[in-house]
C-alpha cells in the first residue's frame, strides 16, 4: 500500500528551512498525530531531503514514502 495520498491527515512546509530544522519540525508534528496517521512534508533542501529526512524517519522506524517533484522540491509522506 501507498502511502503516497491526496488527503495526508496533516500537511507540514519545511521549504526555506535548513538542517537541522525540517527534522525537528517533523519531529514535533508527528508528535501531535495519532499512530497510523500521515504526515506530508514538503522540503526545498536538498541535503535535508536526500540525507537528515530520511535518516530520521528510519532512526524513528517510521514508515515514509518520498517523491522528488523537480530539482528543487521533495514531498514526503510520513505514517506515524
Amino acid at each position: 500500500m501507498s502511502l503516497i495520498t491526496e488527503n495526508p491527515d496533516k500537511e507540514l512546509d519545511v521549504k526555506g528551512l535548513t538542517c537541522p530544522m525540517p527534522a525537528l519540525e517533523a519531529k514535533m508534528a508527528l508528535k501531535k498525530m495519532e499512530a497510523g496517521q500521515v504526515l506530508r512534508v514538503e522540503c526545498d533542501y536538498k541535503p535535508a531531503a536526500e540525507v537528515t529526512l530520511p535518516q530520521f524517519f528510519n532512526k524513528g522506524k517510521l514508515e515514509f514514502e518520498m517523491e522528488q517533484k523537480n530539482e528543487n522540491l521533495w514531498v514526503f509522506y510520513v505514517k506515524r
